[in-house]
């Protein structure tokens, strides 16, 4: 926000959103998701709401291959 202030201030908003902040979002975004839906996960499986007792949450990945979350459990 501050490195953009003047463009702000003269009503540009529009050009910050479209050249700066919408080709980041991904990136700024998806690691706060990631660890939203790790939370829940947990919460889920400890109050038994899952068919399984997470044993173990996280990322999986391989050369060129990634999943976001992946759970370990049991039962």
């Amino acid at each position: 926000m501050h490195a953009n202030r003047t463009v702000l201030e003269r009503g540009r908003g529009q050009v910050v959103l479209d050249q700066l902040v919408i080709p980041q979002l991904h990136s700024l975004v998806a690691p706060v998701f990631e660890g939203i839906c790790r939370h829940f996960i947990w919460q889920q499986g400890l109050a038994g709401r899952l068919p399984f007792l997470p044993l173990g949450a996280g990322r999986w990945w391989r050369i060129n291959e990634e999943i976001d979350l992946v759970v370990l459990g049991q039962g």
